[in-house]
């Protein structure tokens, strides 16, 4: 028996990654979409230099999960990083950390010497 490995596939760039709704972005469920969330929850990785934003404490990227500050309940989902005057918005935490957070809101804790210009 011969094992095949599955080839990647890159997102396809003709599909939409983002729906805008007002002033929020939203990640759709595609794959664009979600090669754009994981895109986010790396450039938010990098940012935080590592660390969860709840517990302080180091984290991996593949175990780092998105926070998002405002919940994702009653159609608010905002899948950006930075707002519209450039201060972080969401940011990355560990599964263990947001499953005992839950559904609460919270402000993220900004990394010493931030800088809102950091991320394209």
């Amino acid at each position: 028996m011969r094992l095949v490995r599955k080839r990647f596939k890159p997102p396809d760039r003709n599909k939409t990654a983002v729906k805008r709704v007002g002033e929020r972005e939203i990640c759709l469920n595609n794959d664009a979409g979600r090669a754009e969330y994981n895109h986010r929850k790396m450039l938010m990785w990098q940012r935080q230099n590592g660390i969860c934003s709840l517990g302080n404490h180091p984290i991996s990227l593949i175990e780092c999960t998105f926070e998002h500050a405002q919940g994702r309940t009653s159609g608010n989902r905002d899948d950006r990083i930075y707002d519209a005057d450039g201060w972080p918005i969401n940011s990355v935490c560990c599964k263990k950390c947001n499953n005992a957070k839950g559904s609460q809101h919270f402000q993220p804790t900004i990394p010493r010497g931030f800088d809102p210009e950091f991320c394209e």
